[in-house]
């Protein structure tokens, strides 16, 4: 079981001082990163495609093995309204790790607002044809969704993996399942911070303790073992966290 641990973004300031070194420059940031993670999931390119070519290709060029993961634009995911245009920048956006032979997937997170239903389900199926063969994850945020024969349903459509979330339990939210739908897995783990999470400032501020990130360890052994993607997105405490499951996992 091939398991890669990273974080969510790698360019963050507050970083400094707990794990980059606090006179380390930002632009050697990626460098430092890839000495103690073996991906990266990039948040950037939810945000915008059109520069994002220009910063992959520069990852690539300042890395040597680090699997690259993108976020997909929203103007699939919370806009969903996109055309060919969307899809042959995004994908152009990409090809940087493409090329390189380091791509991991792309990462589709859907809010809370996108429940299940036919049209939604068709959706995601229109989307799996569009983004062509590339390896797809799906991220739920509306618990609608945990549904057996709908999770089936979509894992079955080739070269996806339905996200697996760790998160506070709130009403509503998608949580778990804990189960393999796909061809490979993904792991977003959020924190557990469910008195912040209704602001999206302290939604993430949660340090999981090394018995918290034990049981997550048992969850992610209990996958099908399939090439297993783990992601730290709660942002001030995730390198460490990640640091501290490699070590679990490592230890079998």
């Amino acid at each position: 079981m091939e398991i890669l641990v990273g974080c969510s973004g790698y360019s963050y300031r507050g970083w400094r001082g707990k794990f980059y070194p606090q006179d380390l420059p930002r632009y050697r940031f990626i460098e430092y990163y890839e000495e103690h993670f073996p991906a990266v999931e990039l948040n950037f390119t939810f945000y915008k495609m059109e520069n994002a070519r220009t910063t992959i290709r520069n990852i690539v060029r300042r890395t040597k093995r680090l699997i690259i993961v993108a976020k997909l634009h929203r103007n699939f995911t919370h806009r969903r309204k996109y055309g060919k245009e969307d899809v042959d920048t995004f994908l152009k956006s990409i090809e940087p790790a493409l090329e390189a032979g380091r791509f991991g997937a792309i990462l589709a997170q859907f809010p809370s607002t996108f429940e299940r239903t036919t049209e939604n389900i068709e959706f995601i199926e229109n989307l799996r044809k569009d983004l062509t063969s590339l390896p797809l994850s799906i991220e739920f945020r509306s618990d609608t969704w945990l549904d057996e024969e709908t999770l089936s349903r979509i894992g079955s459509m080739g070269g996806i993996s339905i996200v697996n979330v760790d998160a506070p339990p709130i009403e509503g939210l998608f949580i778990g399942p804990w189960k393999t739908y796909g061809d490979f897995n993904y792991v977003r783990l959020h924190g557990r911070n469910r008195e912040g999470w209704s602001s999206y400032r302290t939604r993430y501020n949660y340090d999981y303790s090394r018995e918290e990130l034990e049981e997550i360890a048992r969850k992610i052994k209990n996958l099908k073992e399939l090439k297993t993607f783990v992601f730290f997105n709660n942002t001030p405490y995730a390198p460490m966290n990640a640091r501290t499951l490699m070590e679990i996992l490592s230890q079998g």
